[in-house]
């Protein structure tokens, strides 16, 4: 059997480590298990301990520790756009949670977006009916997308019939 490869963009600055990847478990649980999910957050446990703002800039928390040297590359911009494009590029579609941040649009997000595009993987998109920012209905986002749902589970079902063999 076939391994299905899905990257799974959603909003990380200005979150927490868990608040960035919790979905990822109930994405994984929905999904049949020839489903692997290519995580941009894979391999940065570390981070679990700070902060991420708009700049991506890692803060301390009170236990007052510092990044290593290899912690600090892997979470670097360079790394960060290197590693999410090369997924991308490898990747059979994209999953595109954008629940989290019903207030904020998410400029990494959009990047991943525009990648996806570029590289001709289809995207399945998830937001809120009630997105405020308007990013989930702008026209460049409607046609870089080949559905729209409002659930993580919906989602999923609009993934899975991408590779469905079924007549």
């Amino acid at each position: 059997m076939t391994t299905i490869k899905i990257y799974a963009a959603g909003a990380i600055s200005n979150t927490t480590f868990e608040g960035s990847t919790h979905w990822y478990e109930e994405l994984i649980d929905i999904l049949p298990h020839e489903y692997r999910l290519l995580r941009p957050m894979r391999g940065k446990e570390f981070i679990k301990s700070f902060v991420m703002d708009d700049q991506n800039i890692r803060t301390l928390d009170r236990t007052d520790r510092y990044l290593t040297h290899i912690e600090a590359e892997s979470a670097s911009d360079r790394m960060v756009m290197i590693r999410d494009a090369w997924d991308l590029q490898r990747c059979d579609a994209v999953f595109m949670n954008l629940l989290e941040t019903p207030d904020k649009v998410s400029i990494g997000c959009m990047m991943e977006l525009g990648l996806a595009y570029a590289y001709r993987k289809p995207v399945v998109l998830v937001a809120s009916a009630n997105d405020i920012t308007g990013v989930s209905v702008h026209p460049m986002v409607n046609h870089t997308i080949v559905a729209r749902a409002t659930t993580l589970y919906d989602g999923a079902q609009f993934l899975m019939s991408l590779f469905c063999d079924d007549l």
